[in-house]
């Protein structure tokens, strides 16, 4: 967020926990005592979520800043904000990777909301298994168009890529492009890769690669152009499903790094490979820390040399050290 004078809604306040305590607006900290819940329901009903609003004067769209206790499982993979504009109803999820960069806290800004409505937040967790526990407890704030705010927390992370969970698009998912690089000799598929509503990690939709002959195939995101290039650690990662995919292939997620300097470099090492056969979803990231100045990025999912079908979802992008 550039920096300047800031304008907010008022915080409604935090969401009690299941012992009925309740936070102050303006505080975080751990609320509930761990006995006598599930394990994995756990990490969920200790959250309270706080708010940090804040929104450009030269903007008409507002943001929401979240803040809750990091779960300290060691099996935590990440986290989902789902919200919208009903209360228990969300039609927009945001997939965040967990990160050790703060240990105690996890922060994250919602951004481009429509002020003078309310919009209503929960947040599940998962873990690299793919299990999703259930919402924490729903808070609500009303966006109040020119209210100013002084203090907002402007350390969130924010995905960087565009459509990371492929909600968004008509015919084609919004940022994302299909290619079918064929090798000579061989055949060019003749579905290699769809945007589906048939399989889906988090919200509706999936993207979907089709491998019949051995090509090179994948989807590739909006390129990520930097500002200001310099020195970045980048934390790269999503998840992805399989069936009957062959071994001795290059089935990952892909990130194309652009230097400062005109040169590139591909990130695909075995923290970004995925199972090969068949297997439900499976969660792959990695912190690719750059000494050199970092232009843009481009992320891809990939299926080299593979045959099978894949499907992709919740593919995120975070600047670590910005």
């Amino acid at each position: 967020m550039k920096s300047g004078k800031l304008r907010a809604a008022r915080v409604k306040g935090c969401a009690p926990n299941s012992g009925g305590k309740q936070t102050r607006p303006w505080y975080r900290r751990r609320l509930l005592k761990q006995d006598d819940i599930p394990a994995w329901s756990r990490c969920l009903l200790v959250f309270c979520l706080c708010f940090v609003l804040s929104g450009p004067f030269y903007t008409q769209a507002a943001s929401v800043h979240l803040s809750w206790d990091r779960n300290p499982a060691p099996d935590i993979g990440g986290y989902r904000i789902y919200f919208g504009t009903e209360s228990g109803r969300y039609p927009n999820i945001i997939t965040l990777f967990d990160s050790a960069v703060d240990p105690d806290r996890v922060v994250y800004s919602v951004h481009n909301l429509k002020e003078d409505n309310t919009y209503f937040f929960a947040v599940t967790a998962f873990n690299y298994a793919g299990q999703e526990s259930g919402f924490s407890s729903e808070v609500s704030v009303f966006l109040r168009q020119g209210t100013e705010f002084q203090d907002a927390d402007r350390d969130a992370p924010h995905n960087y890529i565009k459509n990371g969970g492929f909600e968004y698009g008509w015919e084609t998912p919004d940022g994302w492009e299909i290619f079918d690089w064929v090798p000579e000799g061989r055949e060019a598929n003749t579905m290699p890769g769809m945007w589906t509503a048939r399989e889906a990690l988090s919200g509706d939709f999936s993207l979907k690669l089709n491998n019949e002959t051995r090509s090179n195939i994948g989807w590739k995101g909006e390129i990520v152009i930097f500002e200001v290039p310099y020195p970045r650690t980048i934390e790269f990662g999503g998840w992805s499903k399989a069936l009957d995919v062959s071994p001795g292939c290059l089935y990952s997620l892909d990130l194309m790094v652009v230097y400062e300097d005109g040169s590139r470099q591909w990130y695909y090492s075995n923290q970004l490979s995925f199972s090969h056969g068949t297997h439900q979803w499976q969660l792959r990231h990695m912190a690719v820390p750059l000494d050199m100045g970092v232009q843009a990025v481009q992320p891809f999912v990939i299926m080299y040399g593979c045959t099978g079908t894949a499907w992709f979802d919740d593919i995120t992008l975070h600047v670590v050290d910005e």
